[in-house]
C-alpha cells in the first residue's frame, strides 16, 4: 500500500470515527421522553391529510433545482469580483493627453489581469512594449546634451547616421 492511499484510509477511517462518536454522545446525553404528542407527523404545523404518498407536479422540483443553481453561481462570483472589482477605478480616470499618461493609464490597465490569466497575445503585447520601453531609453541616451549627433567626417563636417544596409556612396569628384 503507497502512502498515498495509506493516509487516504486514515483520513476515512478518522471522518467516520469523529461522526460516530459523536452521534453515540449525543444520544447517550440528550434526554428521551417519548408522548403521544411528540410522536405524530409533523407537517410545517398542519395536521396532515390523505396519504403522504401522492405525485407531487414536476414544477415543484424544476423551481428548486434552478433556486439551488442559480444559488449556488452567485458564489463564483465573489472571486470573480475581486480579481475585477478594481477596473471600476479606472472609468473615473480622465482620457490621458500625453505619451507618459497614456503608459501609466496602459499599464494599469495591464495590472487588471493576473498573469496567469493572460493569453499569448497579451504576452506578446507585454514583450513588445518592453522592447519600446528599453528602445526609448536608448534613444534618450543616445541625444543627451553634450554629445555629437551622427557620425563626424575627418573635415570636421557632420553627415547623417548610416543606416544598416544602407549603400554608401561616395561623394564625386569635382572638375
Amino acid at each position: 500500500m503507497s502512502g498515498l492511499v495509506g493516509y487516504l484510509v486514515l483520513f476515512v477511517l478518522i471522518g467516520v470515527g469523529f461522526i460516530f462518536i459523536h452521534l453515540v454522545i449525543g444520544k447517550l446525553v440528550r434526554p428521551a421522553r417519548p408522548d403521544a404528542e411528540k410522536m405524530t407527523i409533523y407537517e410545517c404545523g398542519e395536521p396532515t391529510i390523505g396519504s403522504a404518498w401522492i405525485q407531487f407536479d414536476l414544477r415543484f422540483y424544476v423551481v428548486a433545482l434552478l433556486f439551488v443553481i442559480f444559488d449556488v453561481e452567485v458564489a463564483f462570483f465573489f472571486p470573480w469580483a475581486v480579481v475585477f472589482g478594481q477596473s471600476n477605478s479606472l472609468a473615473h480616470v480622465a482620457t490621458p493627453q500625453s505619451d507618459a499618461a497614456r503608459l501609466e493609464y496602459i499599464k494599469q490597465l495591464k495590472s487588471l489581469v493576473p498573469a496567469k490569466m493572460r493569453t499569448k497575445g497579451q504576452e506578446d503585447i507585454v514583450a513588445l512594449e518592453n522592447a519600446t520601453d528599453l528602445l526609448q531609453e536608448a534613444m534618450k541616451r543616445q541625444t543627451s546634451p553634450g554629445e555629437s549627433h551622427g557620425n563626424s567626417s575627418p573635415s570636421g563636417k557632420k553627415s547623417a547616421p548610416a543606416r544598416p544596409g544602407a549603400k554608401v556612396r561616395k561623394p564625386k569628384a569635382r572638375s
